[in-house]
Order: structure tokens, then C-alpha cells, then sequence
């Protein structure tokens, strides 16, 4: 049985090094690879069109703080995912968590309001 991933997914970047782009804000002495150098993000938003490594970014910076990372999309969830995830973040030893929202501007003012008192 082949072990199929796809090439978007072979092709990821996996660290700060290897992701290319955004050096207005990656670059050495630049706002954000000062707050990641420093372990001191909080919530954010990160725009752009399909492709541009929005979704890689959460996961290099997951991986180099070495943080559980919960990804999910807001087209496919509600508020019950909304409170189980806080719930499960919640009760990790470590009390700290990456949280990464594709498409977060789809929620309606319900989840918004669920997702509201913890960023």
C-alpha cells in the first residue's frame, strides 16, 4: 500500500529557514521574527489568497515552539467544536496551544461570540 501524500503537502516548508516570502515581516529586526524569536504571539490573523502558506506558517511555527497545533476550517465547524477544543486545550498539562482557523470570516456572530473569551 502506497503511503500517499500530496505534492502540496511533500513540498511544505518545515521551518522559518525554508519558508519563502513575507520578509517585510520575517526578516531579521522585523516586527514579526521578533515576536517569534521572543515566544511572544498572540492572536492574529494572517491573510492572503489559497496557497501562499498561511496554513504552513501555523505549522512552523507549531513545530518550532513545539506546541500541539488543532487546524481546522470554519465552512465545516460550530460553536459545539468551538467549546471542545477550549475544552481540550483546557485540560493540556502545558496549557498552551496553537489554534489555527482556515477561513476564520465565515463564522457567524454565534461562533464568533463562543470563540470571543479566549483570544
Amino acid at each position: 500500500m502506497y503511503d500517499y501524500k500530496p505534492l502540496a503537502t511533500q513540498l511544505r516548508p518545515k521551518t522559518l529557514q525554508s519558508f519563502v516570502g513575507q520578509s517585510h515581516l520575517l526578516a531579521p529586526g522585523k516586527l514579526l521574527k521578533r515576536a517569534l524569536d521572543g515566544r511572544y504571539i498572540h492572536s492574529f490573523i494572517i491573510s492572503g489568497p489559497p496557497g501562499t502558506g498561511k496554513t504552513s506558517f501555523a505549522q512552523i511555527v507549531a513545530n518550532a515552539w513545539q506546541l500541539p497545533l488543532e487546524s481546522w476550517s470554519a465552512l465545516s465547524t460550530g460553536v459545539k467544536d468551538i467549546r471542545g477544543i477550549i475544552d481540550k486545550m483546557q485540560g493540556l498539562s502545558q496549557k498552551t496551544m496553537l489554534v489555527f482557523i482556515d477561513e476564520i470570516h465565515r463564522y457567524n456572530k454565534a461562533q464568533q461570540d463562543a470563540l470571543l473569551p479566549y483570544i
